[in-house]
């Protein structure tokens, strides 16, 4: 029996929670099946490192296990779509397959998201891949407010109408890779909205740059200015990011960095400007885009 039909056996027949061992890659490269409840997958041993990975329902993670009797850490690739399982084993089988004189395995040991990488560029989709220069403009906002003396909340606004809440004042963040123009999405019909207390748009443009800065290069800034790493982290994984994915890891370079006030002269449609400070009846939601090239600004420094 080859690797794929092997794996393709315990995927179909496999008891649940239970690990089998490959018998095809031979005892000096030891790897394994895992049918579990909710999702199946291969493991291999491997040091205890930090990797999360994931894409189209598909997991690449580091888990301290108890595996076929042997405890200790493992890199395992996982799905959780039952429908994918035959599809799935042709890429297991590629993942655990040694090469010669093991030099696959040795190469996937070193960089498991350089292996990640190039699979999931293979499986194509460009669309699912997440873009962290978002997530790190609101993080250098946050930074700058906090180290100017301000009263603010980015840790706690996943739910919120904007990105950063103050105590005096309320921050919407834009990042764009585009080298030109400044045309931003607003989604939503209360993302422009004031409650009472100023409100600030923030634009910053980047480029990918190998010397710029990254999700985990902030996250250090962040816990050395005294914010906690744990709440951090858990804003972070809220929104995908979890500890050890090569996402966070990605940098940028910050080319311009803008702050305008969302004032009457802001291009924002808001309920103030309707009859009797409410949209028209049937209107359930906005999204909308606004040029705001023409805007005065001020230097947020951040570069």
């Amino acid at each position: 029996m080859d690797l794929v039909e092997e794996i393709r056996k315990w995927f179909s027949n496999g008891l649940r929670n239970t690990a089998y061992i490959i018998e095809s890659v031979g005892t000096d490269y030891p790897a394994y099946v895992l049918r579990e409840d909710t999702s199946y997958g291969v493991a291999i041993p491997f040091e205890n490192r930090k990797v999360f990975e994931e894409f189209a329902h598909a997991y690449l993670t580091c888990e301290f296990r108890n595996i076929a009797g042997k405890t200790g850490y493992y890199l395992l690739l996982t799905s959780d779509l039952e429908n994918i399982r035959n599809e799935f084993a042709t890429i297991c089988a590629s993942f655990v397959e040694p090469g010669k004189e093991g030099e696959k395995r040795e190469e996937i040991l070193r960089d498991p998201s350089e292996w990640w990488n190039t699979w999931r560029s293979f499986i194509g989709n460009k669309m699912s891949d997440k873009q962290p220069y978002s997530i790190i403009a609101e993080m250098l906002v946050y930074e700058k407010l906090l180290v100017e003396g301000n009263v603010v909340d980015w840790l706690n606004t996943s739910y919120s109408t904007h990105d950063i809440q103050g105590k005096l004042a309320d921050y919407e963040v834009k990042a764009t890779l585009s080298r030109y123009g400044k045309q931003i999405q607003i989604n939503g019909e209360h993302q422009l909205e004031t409650s009472g207390k100023p409100l600030y748009l923030c634009f910053i443009r980047f480029e990918k740059d190998e010397n710029g800065i990254s999700v985990d290069d902030i996250v250090e800034r962040l816990v050395s200015r005294g914010v906690s790493h744990s709440k951090i982290n858990k804003k972070l994984e809220d929104q995908g990011y979890h500890p050890g994915a090569s996402v966070r890891r990605r940098k940028y370079k910050i080319l311009e960095s803008c702050m305008y006030e969302v004032d009457d002269n802001f291009p924002a449609i808001r309920k103030d400007k309707f009859k009797d400070n409410q949209f028209p009846i049937g209107v359930v939601h906005l999204s909308y885009q606004i040029d705001i090239s023409h805007l005065e600004y001020s230097d947020m420094n951040l570069a």
